[in-house]
This record gives structure tokens, C-alpha cells and sequence, in this order.
């Protein structure tokens, strides 16, 4: 199975997050693209997004548009309230 990460704020997620995600899965012939809202963006230390879980309901309408689309939780917010690292993400998505 080819899977795809595509991690962001997503906030809000938008045409151009479906356009990017439906070239990428058409060109690379995947299976899978998961949309992963981050939990605490480590660029963005002061920022106010909306809340995970409000995200994270966009993102899952938004995957809608296509049946190889999927909302993920892997980057879900930490319990410690530290930010989250895409290298830790592509771990955890390894395993």
C-alpha cells in the first residue's frame, strides 16, 4: 500500500489542500493520503488556531472529496503540550 502524510495546521483546510493531495496521489499512484491536522506547530509557538478537534472536523469533511483521502489523528495534540515534530510523526507512521 503507497500512503501519503499531509501534515498542517489545516486551519482551514481548502481547495488548495485537495488540489495538492489529488496531484500527489494521481502522480505517485497512492493508495492513501492522510490528512494529519498538528497538534502545537513548533514554527508558529504564539499562534491561535482553532481548536484540534475543530481542525481535525474540517479536515474529515474535506476528505470526503475523494475516496482516497483520509483524516488522521497521528499528529493529534501531545499530552505534555509540547510541539509536535514531523519527524516524530513519520515515526510513529512507520511503526
Amino acid at each position: 500500500m503507497r500512503v501519503a502524510l499531509f501534515g498542517g495546521s489545516f486551519d482551514p483546510p481548502h481547495h488548495g489542500h485537495i488540489a495538492i493531495a489529488t496531484a500527489a496521489a494521481d502522480v505517485f499512484d497512492l493508495d492513501k493520503v492522510l490528512f494529519a491536522p498538528v497538534g502545537r506547530q513548533p514554527l508558529k509557538p504564539d499562534g491561535q488556531p482553532a481548536p484540534f478537534a475543530d481542525r481535525l472536523a474540517m479536515v474529515e469533511l474535506a476528505c470526503r472529496a475523494d475516496a482516497r483521502f483520509a483524516a488522521s489523528e497521528l499528529d493529534a495534540p501531545r499530552p505534555d503540550g509540547s510541539p509536535n515534530y514531523s519527524v516524530e510523526t513519520l515515526a510513529a507512521l512507520s511503526k
